[in-house]
């Protein structure tokens, strides 16, 4: 939660937070329409930050607020350049997969694998073109990387 109440302020000190969060009943939407579970920490970002509402940081970073999130294959299937098909059509069950946050107008997507049932492991992909790799464990590990080493989001 820490972390999230930080990104919070720096977000807020750069104009560049959302003005409005998701209550639970959106959360609780989101997932029976697709099928997934959030883990705690991605419900409490939603519920707590909600993005950046259409904004980007100053390095080019953007999160996605709930009603933007959405499943890879939709998003980014057919996608011009770069071509995040070819990841896409190697990545296991794409369709479990939803982007929540881009840098540099969708270079890279980053994507958050979420499954139908609690787990412990909700990996973040960084997806460019035909290139893609797990760059955190959880979506409180992909924050954290944005926060303390932004360096390691780029692949």
């Amino acid at each position: 939660m820490e972390q999230l109440l930080r990104l919070k302020a720096i977000w807020e000190r750069r104009k560049i937070r959302s003005e409005w969060t998701v209550s639970e009943s959106d959360i609780l939407k989101f997932e029976t329409d697709r099928n997934v579970r959030f883990p705690e920490d991605l419900r409490s970002y939603f519920t707590l930050v909600n993005g950046m509402d259409g904004e980007v940081d100053d390095g080019w970073y953007e999160f996605y607020s709930l009603n933007k999130v959405d499943d890879v294959v939709t998003l980014l299937g057919n996608y011009g350049i770069p071509r995040h098909g070819e990841s896409i059509a190697i990545i296991k069950n794409p369709e479990n997969c939803f982007v929540l946050a881009d840098y540099s107008i969708n270079l890279i997507a980053y994507v958050i694998r979420l499954n139908p049932i609690d787990s412990e492991r909700n990996e973040v992909y960084a997806i460019c073109g035909g290139v893609h790799k797990v760059i955190a464990e959880s979506f409180s590990d992909f924050i954290s990387l944005y926060l303390n080493s932004p360096d390691k989001l780029m692949i």
